[in-house]
């Protein structure tokens, strides 16, 4: 029973990061819809207090401030973060910086573009539109699930989120003539 109730209240947790992430003025009422709405669609049921999640919000606060991995990346980026964003990746990045419409590119989702370029790109036969879409719509989710998981003090566990871009990715590659993953 404690194995399942730590388990529990670590996909809160890791919930009410998430809602922190994407709306960090959330008042403890606002903390606990969204989340347990999220959580449903999870297909969890859990109902804590709104004293629970006001201690769960104080507790993850101080961890929300942006750091440096989070400042909007940017060709300098590549000096301080050089073993990671090596400057032959720049124009990748500089073509994925100039999708219309989208919100700060960070060099944290900077990184997580280059580690899914390679795997995302094979299901194309060439580089359209949907690819850099795609590109930014999976790196953005692991950009936002590192924070999380930094934000929680916990390990990065990806593995769900994989076999969802795997999943994917598979398919993609089924409709489209010539695919391969």
């Amino acid at each position: 029973m404690a194995k399942r109730k730590r388990m529990v209240n670590r996909i809160v947790k890791d919930e009410v990061a998430s809602v922190l992430l994407d709306k960090p003025n959330s008042t403890a009422i606002e903390l606990k819809r969204e989340v347990e709405k999220r959580l449903k669609k999870k297909g969890y049921s859990c109902k804590f207090t709104d004293r629970t999640y006001l201690n769960i919000k104080n507790r993850l606060l101080p961890n929300l401030g942006d750091k440096p991995i989070d400042q909007p990346w940017g060709i300098g980026a590549c000096a301080e973060y050089y073993d990671r964003i090596p400057p032959e990746s720049i124009p990748i990045l500089m073509k994925m910086n100039q999708l219309k419409g989208l919100r700060m590119f960070s060099i944290r989702q900077a990184i997580w573009v280059l580690r899914l370029y390679p795997l995302i790109l094979q299901t194309y036969n060439n580089e359209d539109e949907k690819f850099e879409e795609d590109i930014w719509v999976w790196s953005s989710a692991y950009a936002h699930m590192e924070r999380v998981s930094e934000m929680t003090n916990s390990k990065l566990d990806t593995s769900e989120l994989d076999q969802a871009l795997l999943d994917y990715l598979l398919e993609h590659a089924n409709k489209e003539k010539g695919g391969k993953v």
